[in-house]
């Protein structure tokens, strides 16, 4: 059988993978723009230069396809329009093109990998295919915002920001993977697939060590510094203790509640043990900690104790779902070769 004379059902899966590797490859992949430094990513002056993309020298796959044949035109161009959501037009009997170029819908989501504040985010779509992408390119965003904070020391004193932040990683990542499974059919989805599950594993981490480990350590710093005995009447020494124990609740609360969200979405079971582990040690600094008067340090301790056994689960469960992925991947790797020595 002539490669021009495919049924059309096999010829769409062997484009589909090649056309969906390609847009992974460009935005996530070996072909993607580099990520700047975290402070020229929020540099207005600072430009993409052509030597920094390794796609302008890199072989396109997709495009040899349309001079193969009319056919694998067709085919190509069908996939194309459904995954980038780029209409159709007639050029000419019996042959269409796309209304605008690929590109136009894929470099952006490039950009906005590239450099964090190059893109208006709320003018990008891109289709079906692209949407999840761009849903990890806003998370690495949001990465970007707490690399910043925590240069600049300001975790601790900006909880809203924290929790909305936080709370757009989480929503950012929930829709990605609802959009992954509108994708069909399932070749088209066959690079972002994997792209997903990395990110899921990253998250927790990425919020046990950049988020809520400095939070604890911040707030927890300035906590001890503040209740210090220091001159003054007993009266002036407890009001400032009780405003630090206030301000210190409403950052455990707050990590209590940042807690909660990233076990309900399943991501601190996918955190690995050894960074959970100094958050727990932070919590054990405040039990440790000599008692002070009023109700408000009671809280505080009580609040941590729950913390650290809700983090020493989140360890135990992480080691179970680490040997079930291993386990997993072990089957399916079985399976496949099975399917191989059968075909």
């Amino acid at each position: 059988m002539s490669v021009t004379g495919l049924p059309t059902e096999l010829l769409y899966s062997i484009i589909a993978w090649i056309t969906v590797e390609y847009i992974d490859d460009v935005i996530v992949g070996p072909l993607k723009l580099p990520t700047l430094p975290i402070l020229d990513q929020v540099n207005p002056l600072r430009e993409l230069k052509d030597e920094e993309d390794p796609s302008l020298t890199a072989p396109n796959p997709v495009l040899p396809l349309f001079y193969v044949s009319t056919q694998f035109r067709a085919v190509t161009l069908k996939i194309l329009s459904h995954t980038l959501d780029i209409p159709l037009m007639p050029l000419s009997p019996n042959v269409d093109r796309l209304t605008i170029k690929p590109w136009q819908c894929i470099q952006p989501i490039r950009m906005l990998v590239f450099k964090a504040c190059s893109v208006d985010t709320s003018a990008l779509d891109g289709g079906p295919l692209l949407k999840p992408y761009l849903m990890l390119a806003l998370i690495n965003l949001s990465y970007a915002y707490f690399e910043l904070a925590n240069l600049a020391g300001h975790l601790a004193g900006h909880a809203l920001e924290v929790s909305t932040h936080v709370g757009r990683i989480v929503s950012n990542f929930v829709a990605a993977k609802q959009l992954e499974h509108l994708i069909q059919p399932d070749i088209l989805r066959a690079s972002l697939s994997p792209r997903l599950t990395e990110a899921g594993s990253r998250l927790g981490t990425f919020i046990c060590i950049k988020v809520l480990l400095p939070m604890l350590a911040d707030s927890f710093e300035q906590f001890s510094k503040i209740t210090r005995d220091e001159p003054g009447t007993e009266d002036t020494i407890d009001e400032v203790r009780q405003a630090a124990c206030k301000s210190f609740l409403s950052q455990l609360t707050l990590v209590k509640t940042l807690q909660g969200l990233l076990v309900q979405e399943g991501f601190l079971n996918q955190a690995n043990k050894h960074d959970v582990l100094p958050i727990c040690e932070f919590l054990d600094s405040i039990l440790a900690h000599a008692d002070l008067p009023g109700t408000d340090f009671f809280q505080c301790k009580q609040l941590a104790c729950e913390l650290r056994a809700g983090f020493t689960a989140t360890m135990s469960k992480s080691t179970i779902v680490t040997a079930e992925k291993t386990q997993g991947a072990t089957q399916t790797v079985l399976v496949a070769d099975d399917a191989l020595y059968a075909a």
